[in-house]
Parts: C-alpha cells; sequence; structure tokens
C-alpha cells in the first residue's frame, strides 16, 4: 500500500518561538563560518542577540550540499541541511524550527557565509501539496484513526494519527521523514488556529487525542491545509 518506510525517531526540536527566545527583538541572522579541513565552524549572529555556534560539512547526495549543527541555549547538536540554489529557486537551509530561504550564501576555501530569517519560511510547493492529499487518502476511514498518538510512527503500522499519516506520506512522496517538511507546518498552523485548547506542547499530537477532536474535524483540517498549500 505504502512505499518505503522508515522508522520516526523521536527528535529533539526547538521551535521557532524558542529561538525567538534567545534574541526577541532579533529575526534575521548571519553566519560566518572558516575552516581548516573538513569542518567549517563558527556563528550566526542577530544585531541585538547572543551568537549562535553552528558546524558545517559537506553534503553526501546532490540536493544537500551542507549538513550541519546548531546550537541553541542548552541545547543541541540541532541538525539542518542546506539544498543549494539552482536557477529555479533559491537555497533552502532546513532546520528543526522550519525550512528557511538563505540570503547570500557563499562558500570558499576557508571561509562561508550566509543569512536567514526565522520569519522567511519556505511556502508549500507541488510536493506539498502531494503530500497532503496521500496523507488526506491514508487517514480516509475513520476506522483507521489513531486516537492515541506518541509520534512514533512504525513502518508495520495499520492505523495512523494526524502526525503519523503526515510522516506516511512525506516518505511515500519525497522517500525520507521531514518533520518541518513545508506541508507539515502548514498543517500545524491550521491547527494552531482552530484547536483553541485542545493544543499545548506538540500541536499535531495534542489535537488528534484530544476528546473532543472528531474524525470529521481532522479531515476538515487536511482540507483547509490543501486549500492553503494550493490556492
Amino acid at each position: 500500500m505504502f512505499g518505503a518506510r522508515v522508522r520516526k525517531i523521536p527528535l529533539l526540536v526547538v521551535s521557532a518561538a524558542g529561538l525567538c527566545a534567545v534574541d526577541a527583538a532579533a529575526q534575521s541572522y548571519a553566519c560566518v563560518l572558516t575552516t581548516d579541513g573538513d569542518v567549517w565552524t563558527g556563528a550566526c549572529t542577530s544585531p541585538d542577540g547572543e551568537p549562535l555556534r553552528m558546524e558545517v560539512r559537506a553534503g553526501e547526495s546532490a540536493d544537500i550540499e551542507w549538513v550541519g549543527g546548531l546550537y541553541v541555549n542548552d541545547m543541541g547538536p540541532l541538525a539542518f541541511e542546506i539544498a543549494p540554489s539552482t536557477s529555479e529557486a533559491r537555497g533552502v537551509i532546513r532546520t528543526p524550527f522550519g525550512w528557511l530561504w538563505l540570503d547570500g550564501f557563499s562558500a570558499g576555501d576557508v571561509a562561508m557565509e550566509f543569512g536567514f530569517d526565522i520569519q522567511n519560511e519556505v511556502p508549500p510547493g507541488p510536493e506539498d501539496v502531494l503530500i497532503l492529499d496521500r496523507a488526506a487518502e491514508i487517514l480516509s476511514d475513520p476506522g483507521v484513526w489513531d486516537r492515541e498518538d506518541d509520534r512514533v510512527c512504525e513502518e508495520s503500522d495499520t492505523n495512523w494519527s494526524l502526525y503519523c499519516a503526515l510522516v506516511a506520506a512525506t516518505i511515500d512522496v519525497t522517500g525520507e521523514a521531514r518533520h518541518r517538511q513545508p506541508a507539515l507546518q502548514v498543517v500545524r498552523r491550521v491547527v494552531a488556529e482552530v484547536g483553541g485548547d485542545r493544543i499545548d506542547d506538540h500541536r499535531l499530537m495534542n489535537y488528534n487525542n484530544h476528546p473532543d477532536t472528531t474524525f470529521d474535524d481532522i479531515r476538515r483540517v487536511f482540507a483547509m491545509a490543501r486549500e492553503r498549500a494550493a490556492p
């Protein structure tokens, strides 16, 4: 029924709001790193905030040019990927707090520089529409709805929560689980709007598991997200 699936490993995640807590006044970060070998090290700074330490290595695939770790407060390293720019699209940094557009990326023999704005998220694209359609297909019957989500999604699952349906759909479409894929982000925003007091720390899990949430509510979330992803 599904394509290749992998076990979902629970991630340490910092939200965009959590990063703002480092410096609530600043949203834009400028990153400067240097290297004397295979690893670039340095920091990302905002106009008024404490620098965020960063490490970067070369990626191992054509669509992921660089991989690294970002250190936020006492958390880290928070893994991220940098997808290169092409003639059709700007470069993207895929972080645990969202996929963000890169600004002014350059890498030489000894130095690397780029910027990002935590409010400048990559919007959903055609791939995300496919993910939302696939998730709605996976969770199209109330008989397969998992009302007790624990954010761990297994290859052997026969029931799916809102979150695990999105994870399964992302794997089916892209070949891998991507926690902050724009398709999931647009669903999180919809749930934040409609969830009211049903949501707390993990929006998708809280909304899915709340006793007041119905299967029709879940279907409505998919429909709203789909409309926003492809207006």
